[in-house]
């Protein structure tokens, strides 16, 4: 609540001017607080910074209240803001916890597990299509839970539209909540053409590390049926390159220490441990930025993680721009990416035989990328054959001549 002056001497009321939340954890202790502004200045919102006390990545503010409901109700209502919670509370959603507008960790929804299988995530109709906001979202089917989405209108939030439209209004909207699964991709089927080769591969992109993270088979095989049909390619193209990535790269989130200390491997068996691999090579030793960025855009990455810091290093590179990993971690809103790349730093260096190593990673993306493209040619001539387009078929057909005779 007290803040020391950096500027001079004394203290200031850190929430001055501001209406003041407390924030409970799950046994009703206070941990901190969270302040909004009582007129159009900026920022809106301050929290209590983090403490030894006051984490904020594993509290959910409201969950002391709700908890009971959300049991009886098997399902939680996940908002992002207090007077979100506050206004769908009063008007008797009180199944509901807020994030206090920061990305969910997986600790929050371990905490979420605890009380309920399924969670419904509303988001507000300015954030819709967020692809950073989505990926976010798969630490709960991480965790193991039931997923839903629903999109307000533009210009609401939970506290306008309970206030604008009312208590059954919003009632109707959460009965039509959609899975996360298929949100995601009616959002990409929107973002990308999925008429051409190029759409398609960047949904199958997008769409295979949520299908990972998904543990139940029977959820899993009905997701992939919906994607191959969506697409039209075939299922069996699809399970292809999700097993390419089920295996995970060697470095990953939540390796253990013993694992940590061990020499890495040079060669790669996998295309996850190639990308992983290459992107420790650019955070270690700047000069292989250009190098990559020479040979692979940041689109021939499969993982959404290191693509993510790999487009990052390219936009530092041709901005001229020194970096530091700070700077990265920084740059990054979603916690999953910041894992990898905390990893990646804190694993042992690279020491020796590195042009091996990036010779190797280079060669086993590359060849990658030419093999998913074969695979998804020939689904789309397949499809272009059924149709009767044979013109279309002899256009497709030398393409995949001049894809498998490529050399890498």
């Amino acid at each position: 609540l007290i803040m020391r002056r950096q500027e001079r001497e004394g203290y200031f009321d850190f929430f001055r001017g501001r209406l003041v939340y407390p924030i409970f954890d799950i046994r009703g202790r206070v941990m901190g607080f969270g302040g909004r502004v009582l007129d159009s200045s900026l920022p809106k919102y301050i929290n209590t910074p983090e403490t030894s006390v006051y984490k904020k990545g594993e509290i959910l503010y409201g969950l002391n209240l709700s908890r009971d409901a959300i049991r009886e109700k098997k399902f939680v209502i996940i908002v992002e803001g207090y007077m979100d919670l506050i206004s769908l509370f009063q008007a008797g959603f009180n199944n509901v916890v807020a994030t206090s507008g920061t990305a969910l960790t997986i600790e929050q929804a371990r905490l979420i597990k605890r009380f309920s299988p399924s969670v419904v995530v509303v988001y507000d109709g300015d954030k819709a299509g967020e692809l950073a906001s989505l990926r976010g979202l798969e630490i709960l089917l991480e965790a193991g839970l039931d997923v839903k989405l629903i999109t307000l209108p533009i210009g609401f939030d939970p506290d306008k539209f309970i206030h604008t439209k009312g208590r059954d209004e919003f009632n109707n909207v959460l009965n039509k909540a959609e899975n996360l699964f298929e949100y995601k991709l009616n959002i990409l089927s929107r973002n990308f053409n999925i008429d051409n080769l190029d759409g398609k591969l960047e949904v199958i992109k997008e769409m295979l590390p949520t299908l990972a993270r998904i543990e139940n088979m029977v959820l899993r095989s009905e997701f992939v049926k919906q994607l191959a049909s969506r697409l039209k390619v075939a299922e069996e193209s699809v399970w292809l390159e999700f097993k390419k990535i089920s295996h995970g790269p060697r470095i990953r989130i939540g390796i253990t220490k013993k694992e940590e200390t061990k020499a890495p491997v040079l060669l790669c068996n996998t295309v996850r441990e190639a990308e992983t691999m290459l992107l420790k090579l650019m955070l270690e030793e700047k000069s292989f930025i250009k190098k990559v960025k020479k040979t692979l855009s940041e689109n021939d990455f499969l993982s959404p993680q290191v693509r993510k810091v790999v487009n990052l290093l390219y936009t530092f590179d041709n901005e001229g721009k020194a970096f530091e990993p700070s700077r990265i971690v920084n740059s990054m809103e979603d916690n999953s990416t910041n894992q990898v790349v905390t990893k990646l730093l804190l694993g042992d260096a690279l020491e020796n035989n590195c042009d091996i190593v990036f010779d190797d990673c280079i060669k086993k993306i590359k060849e990658d990328n030419r093999r998913r493209f074969c695979h998804i040619l020939k689904d789309e001539i397949a499809v272009e054959q059924k149709k009767g387009n044979f013109q279309r078929v002899g256009e497709l057909l030398k393409e995949f001549n001049a894809s498998v005779k490529q050399k890498i």
